[in-house]
């Protein structure tokens, strides 16, 4: 994981939940990380640096949070603000991007 941060990507599904691999591949991407932050936070630094960590990750209900799914348009370029929904906001990604992670929760 050290060699590559984007191999978080093709990493089996129970490693893309695991917080230091996590952690290790969001460092590797240059992420700035310490070993306190949570996987949450650890995935905003990641979509900072790489927005497509979002889809990466296997924890469906870190893809449908509003702050990570809002990072990672913002860092698509997409036009938001705070009061956009996340549908929207995945919408706008998918138009923009052709990539949105798989639901998890009503949008």
């Amino acid at each position: 994981m050290t060699q590559y941060g984007q191999a978080l990507e093709h990493a089996h599904d129970t490693l893309k939940s695991d917080k230091d691999v996590i952690f290790a591949a969001v460092k590797q991407l240059g992420g700035v990380v310490n070993d306190r932050m949570s996987v949450k936070d650890l995935v905003l630094e990641g979509v900072k640096q790489n927005p497509n960590v979002l889809t990466y990750i296997s924890d469906e209900t870190l893809k449908a949070d509003k702050d990570l799914v809002l990072a990672a348009a913002i860092r698509c370029g997409c036009a938001v603000n705070d009061g956009t929904s996340i549908k929207d906001l995945a919408l706008a990604l998918v138009s923009l991007h052709g990539f949105f992670c798989r639901e998890s929760a009503p949008i």
